[in-house]
């Protein structure tokens, strides 16, 4: 959502529209992330565990990032 609909809000202010652009990619780029790690939870969503499968995540391939560019935590 954020994705799409935050640039818009600023149509007609280019560096307002550029510097929204920018946000929006890096949280929808975060969320991917997070949803990974929550995905590699399980069933298991502890502390712990959290902090464990945000920290072993291996070659990671987000949409937002450049074909071939992979994630290790």
């Amino acid at each position: 959502m954020i994705k799409h609909h935050y640039p818009g809000m600023f149509a007609g202010e280019p560096k307002l529209q550029a510097a929204a652009e920018k946000a929006a990619a890096r949280v929808y780029e975060l969320t991917q992330f997070l949803v990974q790690v929550l995905k590699a939870c399980k069933d298991d969503l502890s502390r712990e565990n959290i902090l464990k499968q945000a920290t072993s995540l291996r070659e990671l391939a987000l949409p937002m990032l450049l074909p071939g560019i992979t994630v290790s935590t």
